[in-house]
């Protein structure tokens, strides 16, 4: 009966945890400004030469504080539940973390 009872909560346990689901966040960039740029968020997402009023494909992201590099200096957060698309305005002199 014991071993019944255990079973039961682990069970129980594997199911809940099993329906809790990460946010799945994704992000592009879109350029705004007057010139071709080039951004990197935390040095690991590159986007390398986005044309004028061009905007790249989304790409996954994680939760959490990110650095922009490249021809742009910042931060910015992303986090919120489910699956959100975020797209990164970049404009003349700043930029702008929009969710689409």
């Amino acid at each position: 009966m014991k071993q019944r009872n255990i079973l039961l909560i682990f069970a129980s346990i594997l199911l809940i945890t099993s329906c809790i689901k990460d946010p799945d966040h994704s992000i592009r960039v879109k350029n705004l400004s007057d010139r071709i740029v080039s951004i990197t968020i935390d040095d690991t997402l590159i986007f390398d030469s986005i044309a004028i009023n061009q905007k790249t494909q989304y790409v996954p992201i994680n939760e959490g504080t990110h650095k922009i590099g490249g021809d742009y200096s910042g931060n910015f957060v992303v986090e919120g539940d489910g699956t959100i698309k975020w797209t990164l305005e970049i404009l003349n002199d700043n930029f702008n973390l929009v969710q689409d």
